[in-house]
Parts: structure tokens; C-alpha cells; sequence
């Protein structure tokens, strides 16, 4: 079986370089179509806009690539989960037929892309244009052969954004936990007005305070009044108590405890 004859990658994708709209159309109060002008709106999986435009005129489309093409972060990539408005420091790139064959187009992106950011750094200012993504080496196989190999790639990528985002929901449970015992003493306080102690599922995503990160049992009034008022008592509950604390010897001295004697050589 012969090797598979390479095409390139602008036979197969479509490549939108994107262009920024006139400043006075962009807004950062939710009018018009939201806006991606660079890596900074990217996140871990898609972006996040912060900014919206009414005169767009370059978009992305759902599951498109989000290629940056400019500065320091030339070649970092984000998945388009929504329409956007992209600016000149963003392209989209997406399958002329198939959006089942993006997973495959990324990763294809992410082999050659060594090479070719080795050229885009040759100038002062990083830029790889339209040309140069069109000119990646692309294999032609099969398109049965294409949709496999991208339904792994898309497989591993979905594993490892439900493993962030797994990792965050625990991260946010262990600082919810911390806060309610070290910081709040819920159970502490739950104890005292009388309440079971609270479970760890109160502290998960399903909870009634998980958007607001706040723990079900809190103090109430005065902290200081209860410290005095219960942890007094307690600690005097616990404080060891000496049978002869109240009896002297015959030299005017009180005995000495078990806990005063030294302790034997052998």
C-alpha cells in the first residue's frame, strides 16, 4: 500500500482571516454580536467575549477553530462554541463539507505548527497569514478513514475538558469545606444550635449555596460572646481534674500529681 498523496489543508478548510470593526461600534454592554479580538477572551476549551461589535465583518460559526495569527500567542487555538465576530487577530477555520472533521484539522494544525511558527517569528511582529495555513500538508485519505481518526482525536479532547472542568467542581468543594470548618466553624456552630453536622454533599455543585459558595451553617450575633460563653466551658470540661487539688501534707505543700512524677529509668 502506497503512501497517501498530501494535499493542503486550504483544499479541504475554509480559512476566515478575521477583521476588526470601527472602535465606535464596539461596546462592552452586551449590544450587537459578541466580539474576539485576540487570545485574551480564550479559555481552557472556548473563549469568553467581553466585548460586543454592531459593524462585524469577519465570523466564526459553531465548532469552528479559532487560530491566533498575530504577537507573542501566534498558534494558540480555541474551539468556537457559538457565532462570534472576529478581529484581525483571530482566524476561523473550519471543514468545506463535515464539521465531524475538525478534531482531525486541529490536530493536523498542532503537528506542523513547530514549523510553522519557526517562520511567522522570522519577522519583528509574529503573523502568519491566510497562505501560510493554506499551505499546511494535509493527507489524503479516505474520508471513512479521515471520520475515524477524528472521532478519537475528538473523543481525547472531550475527556480532557470534562476532566478540567471535573478538577475545578473539586477545587471549589475543597475551598467551600475549608472555609465552613476553618474559617466560619459551621459545624462548630451547628453543634451548638443543635443541628447535625453538615454533610459533604452540602459543600458539591448540587447544593442549595453552591453558587454562592457560602457554607449551609453560619454564625450568627456575637462570635466572641459564644467563644466565651461555650468554648470556656468546654476546655473547662476537658481540663483533667486532680483529686487532690484540695488536701496539703505535713510540710505545708501540696502533694504532687502522677502527671509531676518522674518517670522511672526502666
Amino acid at each position: 500500500m502506497g503512501e497517501p498523496l498530501l494535499v493542503k489543508l486550504g483544499d479541504v478548510a475554509d480559512i476566515v482571516m478575521g477583521q476588526s470593526p470601527a472602535g465606535d461600534t464596539c461596546n462592552r454592554n452586551g449590544i450587537g454580536d459578541p466580539l474576539l479580538n485576540g487570545p485574551t477572551e480564550f479559555g481552557p476549551h472556548h473563549p469568553v467575549a467581553t466585548q460586543f461589535t454592531t459593524d462585524a465583518k469577519k465570523y466564526s460559526k459553531y465548532q469552528d477553530i479559532l487560530f491566533c495569527v498575530r504577537g507573542s500567542t501566534t498558534g494558540k487555538m480555541n474551539w468556537s462554541d457559538r457565532e462570534y465576530a472576529i478581529g484581525r487577530g483571530i482566524a476561523a477555520i473550519r471543514h468545506k463539507r463535515n464539521t465531524g472533521f475538525q478534531p482531525l484539522i486541529r490536530c493536523i494544525i498542532e503537528y506542523h505548527l513547530p514549523t510553522l511558527l519557526q517562520a511567522a517569528t522570522g519577522s519583528t511582529f509574529p503573523n502568519v497569514s491566510a497562505r501560510q495555513l493554506a499551505e499546511i500538508p494535509f493527507a489524503s485519505v479516505s474520508e471513512g478513514e479521515q471520520l475515524a481518526i477524528a472521532s478519537l482525536f475528538g473523543a481525547l479532547d472531550d475527556k480532557v475538558e470534562l476532566n478540567r472542568q471535573t478538577n475545578e467542581t473539586l477545587e471549589a468543594m475543597a475551598h467551600a469545606l475549608f472555609k465552613d470548618w476553618f474559617v466560619d466553624f459551621g459545624p462548630t456552630q451547628a453543634k451548638i444550635e443543635g443541628h447535625p453536622p453538615p454533610s459533604l454533599l452540602t459543600y458539591g455543585p448540587c447544593s442549595p449555596t453552591a453558587s454562592t459558595r457560602k457554607p449551609v451553617y453560619r454564625r450568627d450575633g456575637n462570635y466572641r460572646r459564644l467563644v466565651k460563653r461555650f468554648g470556656s466551658s468546654a476546655a473547662r470540661r476537658q481540663a483533667p481534674k486532680n483529686q487532690n487539688s484540695g488536701t496539703v501534707n505535713s510540710t505545708g505543700q501540696r502533694p504532687k500529681t502522677s502527671r509531676s512524677l518522674p518517670r522511672p529509668c526502666c
